[in-house]
């Protein structure tokens, strides 16, 4: 019974170990620095699950298993810990996971490895963990978000003249039936104009919010181009809550400017285009930015779909 009791307490210690890790920088990066970085995303589950695998296996040695459950424990309770005080939404938490799990994969087997061959100390990796708001501190200092374009086009049977008007101004569109909007991320409502041309404003309700859109080049019936002046939260976050406190819903991504283009193609038909431009400051990159251009794409093709069918529905009136 001792000996259990004796694996139990050690189970406890090394989860905790590593679930501390993560919790303090969790609130270091994203409350104190404003900083979703790599550091938080990809080095702090390596190093939480490296310390909470090197505990564990250092005390029990024969619990090789055990090693990887606990790693695992280790960087599932601080998100539960976000989920149930209401300052992470279901969505993201999700998200954030699959690096965390990958990282927190290799950082068990590193742990694994140290305390198997090497005649490494706490002391010395309790130093590692240290670094982090080091590192952490170092990225938020150092580190730019590019501006990303995302570009989506459709074909509508009907003329440029035809579709322009739906372009600056379209009617309240349905509620979506696709699943992405179904989690919570904000889709396009409706969109109307104030004034004409350039210095016009373009104003489009989100399910979160309404963008202001001051015009800056006005081409009819072919180019449209603006730049976004307010933005919403990306989404309303599945939660136990309804109010979730996350800084990124407001921070990221963040709209700077989008465009229309208008080509007319043969047999009276019309190439609509369109961009967004963006940034997104959460880090790595090109992870985040799968979800962000995904995001964008399924917003652009559910407008588009509604300006195709407004204006090819307009046009068979007239016939």
């Amino acid at each position: 019974m001792k000996k259990v009791s004796n694996k139990v307490l050690d189970r406890i210690l090394a989860i905790f170990c590593g679930a501390l890790v993560g919790t303090v920088m969790i609130f270091f990066s994203i409350y104190l620095l404003a900083m979703y970085g790599a550091v938080l995303f990809l080095l702090t589950p390596l190093v939480a699950a490296t310390l909470s695998a090197f505990i564990y296996r250092l005390r029990q040695p024969d619990e090789y298993g055990w090693t990887f459950t606990v790693s695992f424990l280790s960087l599932m309770l601080p998100a539960c810990l976000l989920l149930l005080t209401g300052l992470e939404g279901v969505i993201c938490v999700a998200m954030a996971a699959l690096p965390a799990a990958i990282f927190g994969f290799f950082g068990t087997v590193i742990g694994l490895s140290a305390a198997d061959r090497f005649e490494l100390k706490s002391s010395q990796l309790a130093m590692v963990v240290f670094v982090l708001p080091l590192m952490g501190g170092a990225e938020s200092a150092t580190v730019t978000p590019p501006l990303n374009e995302v570009v989506t086009a459709i074909e509508i049977n009907a003329p440029p003249e035809a579709v322009w008007p739906h372009v600056i101004g379209y009617s309240s569109l349905p509620e979506p039936t696709e699943w992405l909007f179904r989690t919570g991320i904000g889709y396009p409502q409706k969109v109307w104009m104030e004034g004409a041309g350039v210095g016009a404003t373009r104003y489009c309700d989100f399910s979160t919010g309404t963008y202001s859109e001051p015009i800056t080049r006005w081409e009819p019936p072919y180019r449209l181009t603006f730049d976004v002046t307010n933005t919403p939260p990306a989404m309303k976050e599945l939660s136990l809550y309804d109010d979730v406190h996350a800084p990124h819903l407001s921070q990221t991504p963040r709209n700077r400017r989008g465009e229309f283009r208008l080509t007319r193609l043969a047999e009276n038909r019309t190439r609509l285009e369109g961009s967004t431009w963006y940034d997104i400051e959460m880090y790595p990159q090109f992870y985040w930015r799968l979800w962000a251009d995904a995001t964008v794409h399924a917003v652009h093709q559910r407008v588009f779909n509604h300006i195709k069918e407004q204006a090819e529905a307009q046009m068979t009136a007239r016939r």
